[in-house]
């Protein structure tokens, strides 16, 4: 590839699916495109600390979802 040929952009690996606060907590929640799991993540805006967990489904088990997007990509 020379120096000034353009890269193929890549589709995002992680999609931000929603956003909420709870007073000093905000909350997202991301997909990983690639795999379909679900994540919740917690950041404590007052001392900046982190959580992130995958979400759980009403049986215990990893929630995984896929869009029409990520099928298009996997040839599905």
């Amino acid at each position: 590839m020379g120096l000034f040929e353009a890269k193929e952009k890549q589709p995002d690996r992680f999609t931000e699916k929603a956003v909420q606060n709870i007073g000093m907590i905000e909350t997202r929640i991301v997909r990983d495109n690639e795999t379909g799991v679900n994540y919740i993540f917690a950041v404590n805006n007052a001392n900046g600390g982190v959580s992130v967990t995958p979400l759980l489904d009403d049986t215990g088990e990893v929630y995984v979802e896929f869009d029409d997007y990520a099928d298009e990509e996997d040839g599905k």
